[in-house]
Order: C-alpha cells, then sequence, then structure tokens
C-alpha cells in the first residue's frame, strides 16, 4: 500500500508536473491532500472499512490493487488545478480505476416493495404470499 504522499507525488509526475525524482513543495502536497480526501470521501468509500481522513504520511486504506487507480482519479482532479491536460493514457486509468473501486465499495440499497403489490394474490383460497410459488408470480404482474 502506497502512502498519501507517494499517490500524490505520482499523480503529479502522470501530469508532468514533477519530475522522477522530485517531491512536490509542501503547499501543493497539501493542496493535493485536501484533493485526494475529498475524492476518496465522494464515494461511498468514506464508509469503507478502515476509511479515515488521510494525511502525507498515512498509508493508503485500500489494497494495492487500488492505487493505480486512485492515483489516476487523483491526476484528473488535479489538472485543471495544475493547468496541464492529462493524456489519454491517465485518463483510461482513471476509468478503470473508477470502475475497480466502484466495484468493490459501491453499496446497493435495500430495495423495498410496495406491500399492496404483494398483496394482489390470483388466487383468493391463499392467504399470504408465502403460500405462493415461483410459478405464481408471472400472474401477479
Amino acid at each position: 500500500m502506497a502512502t498519501a504522499v507517494q499517490i500524490i507525488s505520482r499523480s503529479l509526475r502522470m501530469l508532468g508536473v514533477l519530475a522522477g525524482g522530485e517531491s512536490p513543495e509542501a503547499a501543493d502536497a497539501n493542496d493535493a491532500l485536501f484533493a485526494l480526501n475529498a475524492m476518496l470521501s465522494s464515494y461511498v468509500l468514506a464508509h469503507a472499512p478502515g476509511f479515515a481522513e488521510l494525511d502525507l504520511a498515512s498509508q493508503s486504506p485500500f489494497p494495492a490493487t487500488h492505487d493505480e487507480g486512485i492515483t489516476a482519479l487523483l491526476a484528473l482532479r488535479l489538472a485543471s488545478e495544475f493547468g496541464v491536460q492529462t493524456t489519454p493514457e491517465v485518463q483510461a486509468m482513471a476509468t478503470r480505476g473508477d470502475n475497480l473501486l466502484r466495484a468493490y465499495y459501491a453499496s446497493v440499497g435495500e430495495m423495498t416493495v410496495d406491500l399492496g403489490l404483494l398483496r394482489r394474490n390470483p388466487d383468493p383460497t391463499r392467504d399470504s404470499i408465502d403460500d405462493l410459488t415461483f410459478n405464481d408470480f408471472g400472474a401477479l404482474f
């Protein structure tokens, strides 16, 4: 797992703002950290186990398989702030990362059904929905 500053540095290298081996200046690192925390909390990820707002030394609470996607997504967010364009490769990495994060951490709410729909029993001799079989459901709709 990468640290927040490693994710930030790599994002800035993807944008061409930093050269290899360079570190971001403190102000740039803090601005990027703010963007990283905002990005992660905008996902359902804020509710993922172990998620807490990161500081520069924090380890990413997400598996290493997400590092590349998070880095590319951050690069997309930072591009306008640094006045640069992203490459198609970075955009593709960000799309894959977004899809992977949503697949792992998105939560689907519980579905509720209007009870009036369930109580419309085609056979008046049956008292409840529990008495119906799978084949009976075709008659319900």
